[in-house]
């Protein structure tokens, strides 16, 4: 093997590697595969794409129950944007804006989106409390 042939392999690992990031939105295999099995458990007729009579009780075993019109509005935004980051980590998503559907790759994105906001509402938490105590 050949250095430039070495270098293209290598290019071409790193690519799918990064691919395979973007779609487990920088989650590790066994947190997306236990997403799918949860998946699974809530999408009762096998389609791929949880409807908006199934998502209900997926919601609230996620602890996202919408109980208000702007929790309701705050969700579909979500949505909006975890479909936009599934289709630019490669994936063509079953599930179409609008429908109030959520497919797999789009709630891997959905919780993405979840756990950086909480952590960003933490990280200024923090910053509040360090400013409140004068450090």
């Amino acid at each position: 093997v050949d250095f430039e042939v070495f270098v293209a392999m290598a290019e071409s690992h790193r690519s799918a590697t990064v691919t395979k990031q973007r779609r487990f939105a920088g989650f590790p295999k066994d947190a997306v595969m236990s997403l799918k099995e949860l998946f699974k458990k809530w999408d009762a007729d096998n389609s791929g794409v949880i409807d908006p009579l199934e998502i209900e009780g997926l919601l609230k075993e996620l602890g996202m129950e919408c109980r208000t019109v702007e929790e309701q509005r705050n969700l579909i935004a979500h949505l909006d944007q975890a479909r936009a980051a599934a289709i630019a980590a490669g994936v063509e998503p079953k599930c179409r804006p609008g429908e109030g559907s959520i497919c797999f790759w789009v709630l891997v994105q959905l919780m993405r989106i979840l756990r950086n906001e909480k952590e960003q509402s933490a990280e200024v938490r923090e910053v509040e409390v360090v400013k409140e105590l004068g450090f």
